[in-house]
């Protein structure tokens, strides 16, 4: 999958929703200050939910 056509830096997301779970998509989030919430895997264990680190109202999980 080539993410690069995804203008992340541009728009900049406050929370970002993936269906599925791939590495190479963690990864690239991760390039972007973005951390996985895994607090909604209760509930949604199938997708992966991503908020932009220590600039949102939305709290990544605790370390």
């Amino acid at each position: 999958m080539d993410l690069s056509v995804l203008a992340i830096e541009r728009f900049r997301p406050e929370l970002v929703v993936t269906e599925g779970k791939r590495p190479d998509v963690t990864a690239f989030f991760a390039e972007h200050g973005y951390e996985v919430i895994k607090r909604y895997l209760p509930f949604d264990p199938v997708n992966e939910y991503y908020a932009r680190r220590n600039e949102t109202g939305i709290e990544p999980d605790a370390r």
